[in-house]
Formats: structure tokens, sequence, C-alpha cells
């Protein structure tokens, strides 16, 4: 075929209706930088946030750089343009930090179960073979630090 239109979706695997790929949308959303003990103020500037939705995954591509702020305590969390699966906890790990203190530099983050935001998360030493599994406070961060992250991650059923 040459070019296929089809009107209601298509069946992947199997002709039940969790087989059924009649989702697709792209877009950008306006994501912002929360905390979980305080959210800051006069923060971020996002650069690049973009979604593109196929089925159930959701893959973004999101470049921010941090202006000036004020406030902000505990975690540091950026919310997700849609709610992710309840049946499990996601990760994945960033394309790149910058500015970053080399012991809190960002390399990785978790989305929990039905979770609306990403936690970012660092090595807890300045070994870079050290698990990450040390999460990115507020206090860590200064202005003019940056991210740039693209992940997946998929909805609900």
């Amino acid at each position: 075929f040459k070019d296929a239109y089809l009107s209601g979706g298509v069946y992947l695997g199997g002709t039940g209706a969790a087989n059924l790929l009649d989702d697709y949308e792209e877009g950008t959303w306006t994501p912002a930088y929360t905390g979980s003990s305080a959210t800051p103020t006069g923060m971020a500037q996002f650069v690049d946030a973009r979604y593109t939705v196929v089925g159930r995954a959701v893959h973004c591509v999101l470049h921010t750089y941090l202006s000036a702020y004020t406030g902000g305590s505990g975690d540091v969390r950026i919310n997700l343009p849609f709610t992710a699966n309840s049946a499990t906890k996601q990760a994945g790990a960033l394309g790149r930090s910058a500015g970053w203190g080399a012991t809190k530099a960002p390399r990785a983050f978790n989305i929990e179960a039905s979770g609306t935001y990403l936690t970012l998360l660092a090595s807890d030493s300045a070994d870079s073979r050290d698990n990450v599994n040390d999460v990115v406070q507020y206090a860590d961060m200064s202005t003019y630090d940056e991210v740039y992250i693209s992940f997946t991650y998929f909805l609900g059923a």
C-alpha cells in the first residue's frame, strides 16, 4: 500500500479492545516546578515542553532552565501533561543536566503510580557509577541549572 486511510483505528496484536490503536495526539503543555513541602515562585523558564500520545504511551521532550526564584522546599518535581498509569511506578534517565553541583546533578527521575509529576533523582556521591537513588532537593538547586529530558511513560488502561 502507498497510503492507508483508517477510520476508527487499527488493531495491533489481536482484535480485543485493548489492541485498538485509536489515539494519537501531539501538543505542548506548561510544566511547573513544584516541591513536596513548598512550591517555589517566579522560577522556571521552559524552553521546550512537547508531548506525543500514541495509544497509552506518552512521549515527552522537556528542556528547562532555572531563572530567579524564591521559596520551594522538599523534593524537586515537574508536573506531567497527563496522569500516569496506576499499575506501576515508572522511571527513566535524564538526557542531560547542566550547571548543577557535581554531587547533586539530576541523572534520573521517577514517576509514581497514578503520578501527576516526575521527581528528579541524583547519585548520592560524585561517583557517576553510584546508585541513583537520592531525591534532588530545592536546597540543591541554583539559578541557571538546566535539565534536558526525553522520556516515555504510560497512561492507565
